[in-house]
């Protein structure tokens, strides 16, 4: 009587959350064997563990299967990373030689040395480097550098609003599109996913500009490249102005809204480290913009 009287109220609901999970293994193994099409045992493997486990495997496959192609996506991008790391690798090869000329990288050597041999941090000297903390005083300073471009500008950031700072932003980048100045912008897939991006961006491209979005997410919940994002926050103006940190685009980097004050850290520079931000730069949009390619030498 008892086991009537619970299937009678549990079990109408319990046939929907099963045709969905049915559903989702469908998609998922369809999809597992459309990716893994030349490693048949890699595939079969996850066939399996969705028959079999059905809700435990795709939790696993959430976490745990984006490596199945994560490789595959980002060896496209160490494509455009050879020439970078190659001169990173010849600068790595003449480090002590170098180390040894450069007064300003005394008793840093070391930590030079590792950054260049594990990043392939090239190792700059003759930068002009002005520290920010506070998000008015940075960005009264980027828009600044933005104003004075007259040939390009090149900016990349992980997160930018539909809000105040956000939409100036635009209408800055706009605006100086629409003077001829050439204006490439990479924004994050992830961290834009809440705006309506041709209608944000749109001015931008009306005026000339060129807007991509870096890994687009089509099914959210269900790519693999979800986690793949791209962080950076960075501007190139005219390859002579640089920014780089940890400021988005956002009214709470401005202290508005419900968190308070925020305290983060950019950098503005000028010298040749700039030339190592355009590079990174130039990478990823190269990856972003396949159509729309730029070299740097």
């Amino acid at each position: 009587m008892l086991d009537a009287v619970f299937w009678s109220i549990f079990g109408n609901a319990y046939i929907p959350i099963a045709l969905l999970f049915l559903l989702l293994d469908i998609a998922l193994c369809i999809t597992v064997v459309f990716l893994e099409r030349k490693n048949p045992p890699v595939a079969m493997a996850w066939v399996l563990a969705f028959i079999v486990f059905p809700i435990i495997g795709i939790i696993i496959y959430m976490f745990f299967g984006r490596h199945l192609y994560g490789a595959r996506i980002f060896s496209k991008k160490t494509e455009a990373d050879i020439m970078y790391k190659n001169i990173a690798r010849e600068q790595l090869e003449r480090w002590h030689e170098y180390h040894g000329e450069t007064l300003d990288a005394e008793g840093f050597e070391k930590t030079a040395a590792l950054l260049l041999n594990a990043d392939d941090a090239i190792f700059t000297d003759n930068n002009k480097i002005t520290v920010f903390t506070d998000g008015e005083e940075k960005f009264a300073a980027l828009f600044d550098a933005i104003r004075s471009a007259k040939h390009h500008i090149h900016i990349e950031y992980f997160i930018i609003r539909n809000d105040d700072l956000g939409r100036k932003m635009v209408a800055l980048l706009a605006e100086k599109a629409a003077e001829g100045v050439e204006v490439r912008a990479i924004f994050d897939a992830a961290g834009t996913f809440r705006i309506h991006k041709k209608k944000f961006f749109g001015s931008i491209c009306r005026a000339g500009g060129d807007v991509r979005i870096f890994f687009p997410l089509k099914i959210p919940f269900l790519n693999t490249r979800l986690h793949f994002r791209n962080h950076r926050k960075i501007l190139v103006v005219d390859g002579r102005v640089g920014f780089i940190g940890g400021f988005n685009i956002g009214d709470e980097y401005l202290g508005k809204g419900g968190m308070g004050y925020w305290r983060d850290t950019h950098l503005r520079i000028e010298g040749s480290a700039v030339a190592s931000l355009q590079r990174r730069f130039v990478m990823d949009w190269n990856y972003a913009a396949k159509d729309a390619r730029l070299f740097v030498s």
